[in-house]
């Protein structure tokens, strides 16, 4: 019995919108197809990623495509692709990206063995810039792998495909409970059903890496089921002794099966360089052993005040591991103390906006069609979700590296703490603005 051929949507030679020419397949995903094209216009190559969902999906996928192209067209880093433009020509919808004349990591392992340490190294690095840049804005990737990490002519890895994990899991379940993403990268909490964060796309790289150094998943692995999760991560050094210790402890710490155990995609990268800042989770905030906190009285009260009456889940979670950090900080409590106080407001309001999106996912998969406006609504609420995990994590990282005595960025502690404090106000008073949204539209229906 003969095996039957793919179908071929695009063929070689097909014009798009009288400028873009089709000049060969390059890959294809759950619901794309990626071909090269001649710009005819600018006189260069572009890649255009082709839609092609299930005839039932095919509205939705379209209103998807465009919001998660005008997200991620914010982006601007020399780490990740560029997306120009989406657009439809009769029946096709497609989205126009930079062309990357070089192979994806998985080819290239494929092709010529496992990278070298310093070659996993700086790849890492490279896509975790490139994530932090993207967490930054509230954006997550979802499906970091190999296979979406091209490798330019100069070395340089670029991400691609931002958001193509939630178009492909359009033909199965994309909200809450469920999966967008290739299992065998995906993090063992997103496979329980949770809603992924920054520290989900962490897992994805750290990985990768592992495939990287490797050329293969931990064992007992597939593209069907995934690696079987370890708590304190996966170590490659077992199996190849040249890896420095100093990168096998970056990988475990970014593939250790607890979410309280990855870190953001900044402490990873620096963990590329030093993992003195990746500290462990402990199940409950401790007081230093003195019986006396360093906390002001008033920012005391509020974190105790906020951790009673937090809900189990994300927000809790995060806002007990920035605490522990700060029971170990050397700095003075009059900069500790309003980084406290944004903290936990940042957590009440990141409590309230995830049960307002759990009620409205709820609600809008009740809808057997629900507005256009409601999912645009939707992906902008996602994003600030996004954004104030990223924004708890960031000051986590940060005070893990004061007290590690880790240089920062910044120009002293002082300095980055108070930036830290600003940005927690801000985005709190933001989502707070965002919850309210949320509660709004919900009193119109009749839930």
């Amino acid at each position: 019995m003969r095996p039957v051929a793919e179908p071929t949507y695009l063929a070689t030679g097909t014009v798009l919108q009288d400028r873009y020419e089709i000049a060969g397949e390059l890959g294809r995903g759950g619901c794309s197809v990626v071909y090269r094209a001649r710009d005819r216009r600018v006189g260069s190559d572009v890649a255009i990623k082709l839609l092609v969902p299930p005839p039932a999906a095919a509205r939705l996928a379209r209103e998807r495509l465009r919001r998660e192209v005008q997200a991620v067209r914010q982006l601007s880093h020399p780490n990740i692709v560029t997306v120009y433009d989406v657009a439809d020509d009769g029946p096709w919808s497609f989205v126009v990206m930079e062309h990357v004349p070089g192979p994806d990591l998985a080819v290239r392992v494929r092709d010529r063995g496992p990278l070298d340490p310093d070659a996993a190294a700086r790849l890492g690095r490279d896509v975790a810039a490139a994530l932090h840049a993207a967490h930054r804005r509230g954006i997550l990737h979802r499906d970091v792998k190999p296979q979406n990490i091209l490798l330019d002519p100069d070395g340089r890895a670029r991400l691609t495909d931002f958001g193509s994990a939630r178009l492909a899991g359009m033909a199965t379940v994309t909200q809450t409970g469920g999966l967008v993403g290739t299992l065998a990268y995906a993090a063992p909490e997103v496979v329980a059903g949770a809603r992924g964060d920054a520290r989900a796309d962490c897992y994805g790289l750290g990985l990768t890496l592992y495939f990287a150094l490797l050329g293969e998943l931990p064992a007992r692995a597939t593209l069907r089921t995934g690696p079987v999760p370890e708590p304190d991560g996966y170590h490659p050094r077992g199996r190849r002794a040249d890896i420095p210790v100093w990168l096998e402890d970056a990988v475990a710490r970014a593939t250790a099966s607890d979410p309280e155990l990855l870190v953001s995609a900044p402490v990873v990268a620096a963990g590329l360089a030093s993992v003195a800042a990746l500290g462990r989770r402990t199940p409950v905030w401790n007081p230093p052993p003195t019986g006396r906190s360093a906390l002001p009285a008033q920012a005391e009260r509020d974190a105790v005040r906020t951790l009673t009456a937090l809900p189990t889940g994300a927000a809790r979670r995060l806002l007990i591991d920035l605490l522990r950090r700060v029971s170990a900080m050397p700095q003075s409590a009059d900069l500790i103390g309003p980084l406290v106080v944004a903290a936990c407001a940042a957590a009440r309001e990141l409590a309230a906006l995830e049960q307002h999106l759990d009620a409205f996912d709820t609600e809008r998969e009740r809808l057997a069609d629900p507005p256009a406006g409601w999912l645009d609504a939707l992906a902008r609420w996602e994003r600030g979700r996004d954004a104030m995990v990223q924004r708890l994590l960031d000051a986590t990282a940060t005070l893990s590296r004061v007290s590690a005595d880790v240089a920062l960025r910044a120009a002293s502690p002082r300095a980055s703490l108070a930036d830290l404090t600003r940005e927690l106000d801000a985005e709190s008073r933001l989502q707070a603005g965002a919850a309210r949204e949320v509660e709004a539209l919900l009193g119109k229906t009749d839930v």
